[in-house]
């Protein structure tokens, strides 16, 4: 079975990925910006894959600005922290009383196990 990762290492993870992302949608708006810049005529073909670049490079600059998978869904118009960014496992946090009472038997938990839940 795959080790772990703390919330932390899956942060550090995810942000050096977005930041390697980063990195490549501002090389490739920088050498479409070149070449539309060297060959005016090729402005009209190249323009969509510019457009595209640039739109990429927001939403990662975005994506590292904001970090919203560690925010929940809106409850009553505040926003709460989602389960997992504090870290551990879910083992008491079972949504309903029916899974609570399939986990009691041994082939209950497994059941909870392959729904995602650890028990």
């Amino acid at each position: 079975m795959a080790e772990h990762q703390t919330p932390e290492e899956m942060g550090a993870e995810l942000k050096a990925r977005l930041e390697r992302e980063m990195n490549e949608y501002e090389t490739e708006v920088l050498m479409l910006e070149a070449r539309i810049r060297d060959n005016p005529s090729s402005a009209d073909q190249l323009q969509g894959r510019l457009d595209a670049a640039r739109k990429n490079l927001e939403r990662t600059k975005g994506a590292l600005a904001n970090p919203k998978m560690q925010e929940g869904g809106m409850a009553g118009g505040k926003r709460t922290p989602h389960m997992y960014v504090g870290g551990g496992a879910v083992v008491d946090n079972l949504p309903n009383p029916g899974l609570k009472a399939l986990a009691k038997s041994p082939k209950g938990k497994q059941a909870v196990r392959k729904m995602g839940f650890d028990v």
